[in-house]
């Protein structure tokens, strides 16, 4: 019997930190319309210890734990349903999410804490539920419910709701600690996608290929209530496919133009198939307040990009990013290492490729073959997992994670990968030296604040490079490091207090950062890099390409033209705002302690002669005070 009908919702702590979890809040909002309280616990956003956690749920005594799983939490979510089961022995447990959706059997065998499970778009089935045990009335024919009678695990059939427009509204408020300041809101205007990319579970994720929209006006409703109630400025398009059906779409920015008051700045890094992209959309977007569009680009290798059936061409997506850039919007790219057919050469390709679309900045993340993909299909028979599929992980900040290889693409290769993609300049700059038949160096002088980025960089150079690192002291902090672990044994790396002299200059790279480049090298005609730190990661920038001259020029001559020759180059790579940002930067770096000392120049007479007067004053009050030691207390006055 359900002792009371308040249902409290987690979200286990996973590596994906930044984001909310939209299906709870939807959840909570299609309860709260029902008539049933509803509090949400997002342990991932906001750290909670057991202890507290298990005050926290003891306090609000509800009668249904729901737990939302992704496969990367699902370990997770079990565990937090174990240890709350002591708590609250007499409520329900309930587990719903991507990961139950796939693996609901297994997962409901794994952890028999759970009595329920919901499969899919969950809205209609849990109101049903709840009303259900609440009036003690029968569960067996609630669609996309998994319940255990008798031993056995039914799954009831399911599918997804037909009428979005019907649907309430995110209850974002249900979410305790959460905070509207500055939150930029998400917005699902439809679910669901016909297309099957082989490493995409979204058709298994709804039971269907069958597409689903909400009304251009009811999105934009949606919009006007957040902004009204809870004084939104930006939102962003949460869509498996938003541009499916075109004219739905520029309808949508049609309405957002019309409610002119409401001001919102957008992006759209969900559900952009450049293949659909017009002008006219390009161009409404715009006009609407989008600023920024993401393309789901996978592979730069033609070969590769078809095996993946999207069901669009190379040559599309290049035509999209051109168009959105000229109507004023950011590209962004996202892609993929370890697709099926994808080799390092062929990664390394596609490197190549996204350098050439000039990107406002991209991601490469990890593949994971999630189950009842093609991709798993094609590992569990071609390849190897290296781990747990529950432990799988597209980023990690450590180290590169790995769960799975195929024989033309090993996970040494696919570790080299991601770090090319982070510092590809530098490892073009390696190879080319190779290529011609020298052997390079790499020297770092670097701070103690980049040390972190280093072993990625060892790992992208070629094997044949040398690299020395030029540190005072704590040379063994880089062994140290998790990244350290995947740097290959046969790497020839050495430890130097000073920079050894007997380097030659057309072999030499130097690597550097903040406040560690001497005159010298500064005016030394050798390839130069500078890591700036960025977040998470780092940004590594070319400052200086080494000239060749066979004519008798002076080396601070040519590395002038070297400097110049790279601004010019990442000009045209990364576009003259953000060089100019960068150069600005620097010089206001170099500048400021420069600014100083003339500061301190100027004002040094007067600071000589206030110091000489302040000393002089101390001489005199010493002497006073031997002669005459209590004439400054009141009372002997």
């Amino acid at each position: 019997m359900l002792k009371n009908n308040k249902v409290l919702f987690i979200n286990p702590a996973g590596w994906q930190k930044e984001s909310i979890n939209l299906g709870l809040s939807c959840l909570s909002g299609a309860l709260k319309k029902a008539g049933f309280p509803t509090l949400i616990l997002d342990i991932n956003r906001y750290e909670m210890s057991d202890s507290d956690l298990k005050q926290r749920v003891k306090k609000y005594s509800p009668g249904i734990i729901g737990i939302s799983v992704k496969t990367a939490t699902s370990t997770e979510g079990g565990r937090i349903a174990n240890l709350l089961s002591s708590v609250c022995p007499d409520s329900y447990f309930l587990v719903g999410g991507p990961h139950v959706t796939l693996c609901v059997e297994k997962y409901m065998r794994d952890f028999p804490v759970f009595h329920y499970a919901i499969m899919g778009e969950g809205e209609e089935c849990i109101v049903e539920l709840v009303e259900a045990l609440s009036c003690k009335k029968s569960i067996d024919k609630i669609s996309g419910l998994v319940f255990r009678k008798n031993g056995h695990i039914i799954s009831n059939s399911w599918k997804p709701p037909a009428d979005l427009d019907n649907l309430p509204l995110p209850d974002l408020d249900a979410i305790e600690r959460f905070d509207w300041h500055g939150f930029r809101y998400p917005v699902v205007t439809s679910r669901g996608c016909p297309f099957l990319c082989t490493y995409c579970c979204v058709n298994k994720l709804t039971n269907s290929r069958k597409w689903r929209s909400r009304s251009p006006k009811n999105v934009v409703d949606e919009l006007k209530h957040v902004v009204r109630t809870k004084g939104i400025n930006s939102f962003e398009i949460w869509d498996d496919n938003f541009t499916l059906d075109v004219k739905r779409s520029k309808e949508i920015c049609r309405e957002l133009i019309n409610e002119a008051e409401l001001n919102l700045s957008w992006y759209c890094h969900n559900g952009i198939r450049a293949d659909k992209l017009d002008y006219e959309l390009a161009t409404l977007m715009k006009q609407a307040g989008c600023t920024s569009i993401a393309f789901g680009i996978e592979s730069g290798n033609a070969e590769v990009f078809d095996t993946i059936k999207k069901g669009e061409s190379l040559s599309s997506i290049v035509d999209a990013v051109k168009l959105i850039k000229k109507v004023g919007i950011k590209a962004v790219g996202y892609f993929i290492i370890g697709l099926p057919g994808d080799t390092l050469d062929t990664f390394i390709e596609t490197v190549r490729f996204q350098h050439s679309l000039k990107l406002e900045s991209y991601i490469f993340g990890m593949l994971i073959p999630y189950p009842k993909t093609e991709v798993w299909d094609i590992v569990q028979n071609q390849g190897k997992m290296l781990c747990d599929i529950t432990d799988a992980q597209h980023f990690n900040s450590n180290i590169v994670p790995i769960s799975f290889e195929l024989p033309d693409f090993p996970k040494d290769d696919m570790i080299r990968a991601f770090y090319i993609s982070k510092f590809f300049e530098l490892y073009e700059t390696v190879q080319q030296m190779i290529n011609c038949g020298e052997m390079p160096v790499v020297v770092y002088i670097t701070t103690p604040q980049a040390d972190e980025y280093l072993p990625g960089i060892f790992i992208a150079c070629n094997p044949l490079a040398r690299h020395i690192v030029v540190k005072k002291r704590g040379t063994d902090t880089l062994s140290k490091l998790p990244s350290f672990s995947q740097v290959p044994e046969k790497s020839n790396i050495e430890y130097c207090h000073t920079i050894p002299r007997n380097l030659s200059k057309s072999t030499t790279i130097f690597v550097y950062n903040e406040g560690l480049m001497t005159m010298s090298l500064l005016f030394s005609n050798t390839n130069m890099f500078r890591i700036f730190p960025r977040g998470s990661g780092a940004f590594i920038f070319q400052m200086r390409k080494r000239i060749k001259c066979k004519l008798a020029v002076l080396g601070s001559v040519l590395s002038i033209i070297g400097l110049s020759k790279c601004i010019l180059n990442n000009v045209e790579q990364f576009g003259t705002k953000k060089i100019g940002k960068i150069l600005l930067n620097l010089i206001l770096r170099r500048i400021k302690p420069l600014l100083y000392g003339m500061i301190k120049l100027l004002f040094s007479p007067w600071y000589v002669f206030c110091t000489a007067s302040t000393k002089r004053e101390l001489r005199l009050m010493k002497a006073r005070k031997r002669d005459f030691p209590y004439d400054d207390y009141s009372s002997y006055m």
